[in-house]
């Protein structure tokens, strides 16, 4: 196991009753299809594999049905299991290469010798059900959009080639200028064909797990593993292993919500503290949804909000929610956060609490953007909905501006033309909502200095906000609606003196299209499509 886990008192130990003779999974019924959305092998991590079909050799049934006791085993730091922070069945650990000297000590933090030697047995046999060939903790970040960090010593540099790799994959938006409706819409069209989930970036999404004892920057809170406990409440216990012992036995999506969803409901925080019920729980969701799309992974096609299926409502999205936890709570420091000691004394000397937040919030937030393209559906508040935070992330947390631009440009369009991306009762309106990106004169506060970088924001945000004009323009003379006079009126403003400042040339013309797109929103009806201004 990667790193302490502060673990809650638990004083029962439950049977495993599992049907361990394994058969490929059926065809799930239930109608929420994780198998039916992208998740591309590269996107997940570099080398992460779609598993052979499940077989268990006789001679692991025994194995598996032990190991799984030892590792619903309760004891050591703040007496709790492996499994509170883990896979339900260690899959994590078998889907990386951590070593069973690894594997033991940090087992041994919670158990004793004999349990400790059961869970490496458990790991290895379920690699073998699995057919895995374990991949490097170190190396492998899960989720890293097309499987590696781009080059770069700087964030600047890496920013830039961000910019270059999409040059052949957005013609019409990074090159020319955009200066009329059929350019608009065929730069729209590039940006909704592109998948940003296979899109290589500029910054490292988080490890898996990380454990000081590899080095002080590996005691970090900066990874995928909940920091204290998510374990069964004493009152449901059996009710949970119930779900997640049917998940074990058949991992298919029809088995697999019902654990997730009783997360809330039949796990206990630890404290009733942020760091707890908060951060460690939404990284837990975080890392139950991860390992099952890891041993799903799946080359199927795309969709820009990811568990749209599952309801009409909000979907599931714990990945922006760890991210925004990072971003509210940063200034703070752990003890007003409920950390425990003994967690912190496992972490870094030198890298703060602030620090480590600060190194979750990028990653973090993009990981819940890709899962959620339009953010519309994710839990939260008009913040969420218009990537307030995260706009002002990208620029201030690694001088990533024209990831910025990309992100929130591709945001505005999956929320205007993707059906799935609304909720049930939401009407589709083109929105014009560049958020902190656009506001506030940012794009000119935060506009890159380096000549080529700069020449190229100019160029990418340029035609982005021309893009939106043109399309502004045409869906509200076509319905004589738009979704937020107030809200376009404000964005308008800001770019229409961006337009001035950095492309002078066109002065007049870019002029005279922000001020017939605000003569086309002043003469149309306000559908509050926004509903509280998001």
């Amino acid at each position: 196991m990667g790193k302490t886990h502060t673990e809650r008192a638990e004083t029962h130990s439950p049977d495993v009753n599992l049907v361990v003779t394994y058969a490929m999974p059926a065809k799930p019924k239930f109608r929420i299809t994780l198998g039916a959305i992208c998740i591309a092998l590269p996107w997940l991590a570099t080398s992460l594999q779609a598993p052979a079909p499940m077989r268990t050799a006789p001679r692991d049934e025994d194995v598996i049905k032990n190991g799984l006791v030892a590792w619903r085993t309760a004891g050591g730091k703040f007496n709790s299991a492996c499994s509170s922070c883990h896979a339900p069945d260690a899959f994590d650990l078998a889907e990386f290469n951590f070593d069973d000297a690894t594997i033991r000590r940090r087992a041994l933090a919670h158990v004793d010798s004999d349990h400790a030697t059961k869970i490496v047995a458990l790991v290895h046999a379920t690699r073998r059900k699995y057919h895995l060939t374990p991949i490097d903790p170190m190396t492998a970040r899960p989720f890293q959009p097309g499987g590696f960090v781009l080059p770069g010593k700087i964030a600047a540099d890496r920013d830039l080639a961000f910019g270059k790799s999409l040059e052949p994959l957005l013609p019409t938006l990074m090159n020319g200028r955009i200066d009329s409706l059929a350019k608009a819409q065929m730069a729209r069209d590039e940006i909704l064909a592109l998948d940003p989930r296979n899109l290589q970036v500029g910054f490292e999404m988080n490890r898996w797990s990380e454990d000081i004892y590899h080095g002080d920057e590996h005691g970090t809170i900066a990874d995928w593993m909940a920091d204290v406990p998510c374990a069964p409440d004493p009152a449901k216990q059996q009710e949970w292993f119930a779900l997640v012992d049917k998940y074990i036995a058949d991992p298919s999506d029809a088995n697999f919500w019902p654990m997730y969803n009783a997360v809330p409901d039949d796990t206990k925080p630890y404290t009733n503290m942020a760091f707890s019920n908060e951060f460690s729980l939404r990284k837990y969701e975080s890392m139950l949804i991860a390992q099952h799309l890891m041993r799903k992974a799946v080359a199927t096609p795309a969709s820009p909000v990811m568990f749209a299926d599952q309801g009409t409502g909000d979907v599931p999205n714990p990945f922006w929610q760890v991210g925004e936890y990072a971003v509210f709570n940063e200034g703070l420091d752990g003890d007003s956060q409920g950390m425990p000691d003994l967690v912190i004394k496992d972490l870094s000397k030198s890298s703060s609490f602030l620090n480590q937040l600060r190194a979750m919030k990028v990653p973090w937030l993009w990981t819940g953007w890709l899962f959620d393209q339009g953010l519309q559906r994710t839990p939260g508040d008009q913040n969420t909905r218009n990537a307030r935070y995260f706009t002002l992330s990208l620029y201030t947390d690694g001088n990533y501006a024209l990831h910025d631009c990309f992100m929130i440009t591709r945001k505005q369009l999956v929320q205007s033309f993707v059906p799935a991306a609304l909720p049930e009762g939401k009407q589709a309106h083109f929105i014009l909502d560049y958020s902190e990106f656009a506001a506030h004169r940012n794009a000119i506060r935060y506009e890159p200095q380096e000549p080529e970088r700069q020449a190229m924001f100019r160029k990418m945000a340029d035609n982005a906000f021309r893009m939106s004009l043109y399309l502004l323009i045409d869906d509200a003379k076509r319905t004589g609606v738009v979704a937020s006079r107030a809200i376009d009126e404000f964005q308008l403003q800001a770019i229409r003196e961006y337009l001035i400042y950095s492309d002078p040339e066109h002065k007049a013309e870019n002029v005279a299209l922000a001020d017939r797109c605000l003569d086309v929103v002043e003469a149309s009806k306000d559908s509050n499509a926004r509903g509280d201004g998001g």
